[in-house]
């Protein structure tokens, strides 16, 4: 999550010479960290 509450920004937005394959990775963390806001979790 960025600094404002429910704003979600990728990690190869904020890191730009990720390959595919590291964008991927990184996009499952994110939908789990977004998973867990929506559902209420704060960790």
């Amino acid at each position: 999550m960025t600094s404002l509450a429910g704003v979600f920004a990728g990690r190869d937005i904020v890191i730009t010479c990720l390959d595919a394959v590291h964008a991927i990775a990184n996009a499952k963390i994110a939908a789990g960290g977004i998973d867990n806001y929506l559902q209420g979790e704060t960790s």
